[in-house]
């Protein structure tokens, strides 16, 4: 994926972290690349949905359940690499065309897969020390699929490297994992409480679609923009622009 961009960026980055210019610098990106990102959101979100409409049953041998779980985590995971990529390429003002993303994101899925369950596992080990460890470990790690797709670190790297780039913004990570489920249990809620039966699970699913655009998105701008303050810059080493092979 090399490129002659230089490492410039349309979306103006600070040398202070604030809220505030990750949700502009987000809803930006989200504007800008409209039709791409909520369509592959809308495809993903259609397959789990028949995934657990369909395919899960419990009279059903556990096995079958056990790979129809399987295949909707991996395309929850394949969807964070495949907005990661994307839109890191955006913020790099480089071509993020659906081809490139989709081969990158496969590639790395492997790592990402693991990295996941590692840090799920951290999470549930913090939960049971205590609700705080696990939520620490959460906020620390936000950033964790980001640098496993972008950079091309392993599982225990992306760990190490996502908890070094957020350490210091970790009340800001925890701001947007609050805005993002009070945001989406509340669209919910309302939609299932004012809405007939019918509206209510369309509403449902247009809020999960909405939302796991700007969950994915936000994820990757944060981590450009804690990159660009420790760093001075969202250049990767080793090469000129574009992501590593």
């Amino acid at each position: 994926m090399q490129s002659s961009a230089p490492d410039t960026t349309a979306y103006v980055f600070k040398n202070i972290l604030h809220m505030k210019d990750i949700l502009l610098i987000t809803l930006k990106l989200i504007r800008n690349n409209f039709l791409k990102f909520f369509l592959f959101s809308i495809i993903i979100n259609v397959l789990q949905g028949f995934i657990f409409n369909y395919g899960i049953d419990a009279t059903q041998p556990d096995f079958l359940n056990t790979a129809y779980m399987f295949v909707s985590f991996s395309l929850n995971i394949f969807m964070q690499g495949f907005f990661a990529c994307a839109t890191f390429l955006a913020l790099r003002q480089e071509p993020s065309g659906i081809g490139t993303c989709l081969g990158r994101t496969l590639r790395r899925m492997p790592a990402m897969m693991l990295a996941y369950i590692l840090m799920m596992m951290g999470f549930g080990l913090g939960g049971l020390l205590f609700i705080i460890p696990g939520i620490i470990f959460l906020c620390a790690w936000y950033i964790t699929l980001p640098v496993c797709v972008i950079e091309g670190l392993g599982p225990i790297k992306s760990l190490s490297r996502s908890w070094a780039l957020t350490k210091g913004y970790r009340l800001i990570v925890f701001a947007l994992m609050a805005v993002f489920f009070i945001g989406m249990f509340g669209i919910i809620a309302a939609s299932t409480a004012l809405l007939p039966a019918g509206l209510a699970i369309i509403a449902t699913y247009l809020a999960m679609v909405v939302m796991s655009v700007f969950d994915c998105v936000i994820r990757t701008v944060l981590y450009a923009m804690v990159r660009f303050i420790n760093e001075g810059s969202i250049a990767l080493p080793g090469e000129g622009a574009g992501l590593p092979a």
